[in-house]
């Protein structure tokens, strides 16, 4: 190879690596200016532990930076950021670095306000600095359990708790209640049935035709559920009166349940539905691509859906595509012309294409829809700024903030002239996405089948308030008509006896032979008077161990055995909805910013405080009751060993 092929074999390669410098150099460039219009990656530098320990003010101007360019996008909560910063929050914590978890606990509610453990996040930190200010942790604790009744998520999730908890509640107190109806009444329709065959009969085909009737619900496939209620009408006619009231209350309660379990499924699968996943970021958190290629698509199959054109009204007023918000917006309006939202957000899209006097008109239109709402009000001073009307902006502005005045005062704090900044939007109402939930395709409908069908199978969810009408218009019909109540049960030895196997007086809670040994206690023979008070002696010993019995199966049951109906029902019910709701909150799906909470804070005190003191009162009043009467109002007190009745 000569002298110059080498030297420009050399310069060729050295152009080329010079090229592959320069090549390299550029993307670094690209990457380097596309992650910094993208906060996030500069904020995973900046929040490094060895950094913001050593740098607080430059992650303060950093976080606030960030802030600064969401506000400017228009994002009224940014979850992905919070969650971020919750997380270093919590692990500065855990490094003792009070400072920079103050800053990240801010920074992380400023990005994300609705947000509820953004709040509880930043009342930890405060209280972990200074453990003498319990009053930011119990004040922040508290406003962000409020924030959770109006985040999606926490909502949700809370409510699908709560239904599913109290349908399981009335299940455990209707299984606790008809047991005990069971076992106090049983014997007693018993007696009926045998007298219904002739005489004839043995003893085991009068216990077997009792026992086929009892069991005849089996024979058609259903549930537990529907075998209790059956009983429950059939032993009706022998219930004491506040018995039959608490068990037309049960069936009452069980024309709700399809109805309940319904609503339930709606809130548990409400923040996954995509409609209303949609619609909620684009009106309440950050949206992108996929939120908006679905609600093109969905207002194309539904065009008179005016939620969704108003969200994309929203959308593209913030991306700041004048054009196509207007359209939206308009198409909205058209379907519902009185929507205050629609009227105020179209004003602002006029107000930043300096058509001002329509933005006035709009303004004053939703005024006039809505005279107390501040957003119009302040919108419509800023258009009266700018065309040089200071009076009526003043007036305007004074109006705004009478009505809202922490509104105002945000709008103040945040203001900049960007044109996300330089008036108010209005986004749809919780309530209302929330509510488009219940109009979503099948799948909750189907899981409201499969839950009924685990706990009510045997009838069909659409004929389950059906079911429960017919079990009270036959209770009704059995409080009119009495006459199938013959059976009685001795109150002192619990023998079972009618009018028909012996005389029965005026003292009707009595057998024969403990009124004998109340009115010839003196001339009647030792023996069988023996073997009676032996009887009697027998079945308060029967009593006592059912009563504690109950007392070890559920806190309040014992109380049903005493004679305390109600008190007994509600304490159970109580405490199986306290106690099925912590299990559920537990159970249940934790969100990512719940996870980042340390595991202290994300134990149950309210349900567990519920708990113990339904407990305390069933400890204190079960040891007062243990030594009272077993017998209540309505029934005839037990037979003492002196042979007089006892007088409560």
């Amino acid at each position: 190879m000569t002298p110059r092929e080498t030297t420009l074999s050399f310069s060729s390669r050295l152009f080329t690596r010079k090229s592959c410098l320069l090549f390299c150099f550029i993307l670094f460039a690209c990457f380097l200016f596309e992650h910094a219009a993208f906060p996030l990656s500069s904020l995973d530098q900046l929040i490094c532990e060895e950094y913001y320990v050593s740098h607080p003010e430059q992650l303060t101007n950093a976080l606030e930076a960030a802030y600064q360019e969401v506000l400017e996008k228009g994002i009224k909560n940014y979850t992905a950021y919070s969650s971020l910063l919750i997380k270093k929050c919590y692990a500065a914590l855990h490094n003792n670095h009070y400072a920079a978890a103050i800053i990240f606990s801010v920074y992380a509610e400023k990005f994300s306000p609705d947000l509820p453990a953004a709040i509880k996040a930043h009342a930890y930190a405060q209280w972990s600095q200074n453990k003498l200010r319990i009053n930011r942790l119990i004040s922040g604790y508290g406003l962000g359990f409020l924030k959770q009744l109006t985040y999606i998520e926490s909502i949700a999730t809370s409510a699908a708790s709560f239904i599913f908890s109290l349908v399981g509640a009335f299940f455990i107190t209707f299984v606790f209640f008809s047991v005990f109806i069971l076992i106090k009444y049983t014997g007693n329709a018993h007696h009926d049935l045998s007298h219904l065959l002739p005489a004839l009969f043995p003893q085991t085909i009068r216990r077997g035709w009792s026992l086929v009737l009892f069991l005849l619900p089996l024979f058609f496939h259903v549930s537990i559920f529907w075998l209790l209620c059956y009983w429950m009408l059939l032993l009706f006619a022998y219930q004491h009166k506040r018995e039959q009231i608490i068990t037309v209350c049960f069936f009452v309660f069980l024309a709700c349940i399809p109805r309940l379990l319904h609503t339930g499924s709606v809130f548990l699968l409400a923040p996954h539905i995509k409609l209303v996943k949609a619609l909620w970021k684009a009106n309440y958190e950050k949206w992108d691509g996929k939120e908006i290629e679905y609600l093109k698509g969905y207002t194309e199959v539904h065009p008179e859906d005016f939620e969704a054109h108003f969200s994309l009204g929203l959308i593209y007023k913030k991306e700041m595509d004048y054009q196509r918000a207007e359209f939206y917006y308009l198409k909205a309006l058209a379907i519902n012309p009185a929507h205050y939202s629609a009227h105020v957000n179209l004003g602002n899209l006029y107000y930043l294409t300096k058509r001002l006097d329509q933005a006035i008109d709009e303004y004053k239109k939703a005024i006039s829809l809505a005279p107390s709402r501040s957003p119009a009000y302040l919108n419509l001073s800023r258009t009266y700024l700018q065309k040089f009307m200071f009076a009526e902006g003043e007036t305007a502005f004074m109006e705004a903030r009478k009505h809202d005045r922490s509104l105002v005062e945000h709008f103040l704090a945040t203001y900049a002239e960007h044109p996300n900044r330089l008036v108010i939007d209005e986004p749809l109402s919780k309530a209302i996405i929330l509510n488009k939930a219940f109009s979503a395709p099948y799948e909750h409908q189907v899981l409201a089948h499969q839950l009924w069908d685990s706990i009510f199978s045997g009838v069909p969810l659409i004929f389950g308030w059906t079911i429960a009408i017919v079990f009270i218009s036959c209770a009704i019909l059995l409080l009119k008509n009495n006459r199938f109540q013959n059976a009685r049960r001795c109150v002192s030895c619990g023998k079972t006896f009618c009018k028909k196997c012996q005389r029965i007086t005026a003292q009707g809670s009595f057998c024969r032979q403990c009124l004998t040994i109340i009115d010839n206690r003196d001339g009647l023979d030792p023996s069988l008077r023996d073997n009676q008070l032996l009887e009697i002696k027998n079945h308060l010993k029967r009593q006592q161990m059912l009563t504690r019995l109950f007392e070890l199966l559920f806190p309040g049951a014992a109380f049903l055995q005493k004679g305390y109906f109600f008190s007994g029902i509600l304490l159970i019910f109580g405490f199986a909805l306290f106690s099925l709701i912590s299990v559920l909150s537990i159970m249940g799906q934790v969100p990512l910013w719940e996870s980042m909470e340390p595991s202290l804070l994300k134990f149950n005190y309210f349900a567990f405080a519920v708990i113990a003191v339904l407990g305390f009162i069933f400890i204190r009043f079960g040891m007062k009751f243990n030594s009272a009467p077993v017998s209540r109002r309505g029934e005839t007190p037990a037979i003492t060993t002196i042979g007089r009745p006892k007088v409560c």
